[in-house]
């Protein structure tokens, strides 16, 4: 899994002088790309949490037992980025890769 911190400062360029920087956030956002591997039943459920329960993507959710890179793992409070990857490995197991938004970790 990995963890990148969204630019939390906003530089704007004045007509004259230096540019003035600002905070964008006072909770800065970070983008975890997170990878399972589940069985065909487990993805099963998890096309079917995607599609009604998370409103395909649209909504945020609670993710369980994520490690953002700080040793411990939280309920993070998510949002999918982008369409799931999936890739079939074998008959029963699958792997899926998720780009997430997380908030509140």
């Amino acid at each position: 899994n990995g963890v990148t911190p969204q630019a939390a400062v906003l530089r704007t360029q004045m007509e004259g002088g230096p540019p003035r920087y600002r905070k964008r956030f006072s909770d800065v956002p970070e983008d975890v790309t997170a990878n399972f591997v589940v069985t065909a039943e487990q993805m099963a459920i998890f096309r079917s949490f995607y599609r009604t329960d998370i409103n395909m993507g649209a909504d945020w959710f609670v993710m369980n037992g994520l490690d953002i890179g700080n040793g411990y793992e939280t309920n993070s409070e998510v949002h999918m980025v982008g369409q799931p990857n999936a890739m079939k490995i074998n008959a029963v197991t699958w792997k899926v890769s998720l780009k997430l938004e997380v908030r509140n970790a």
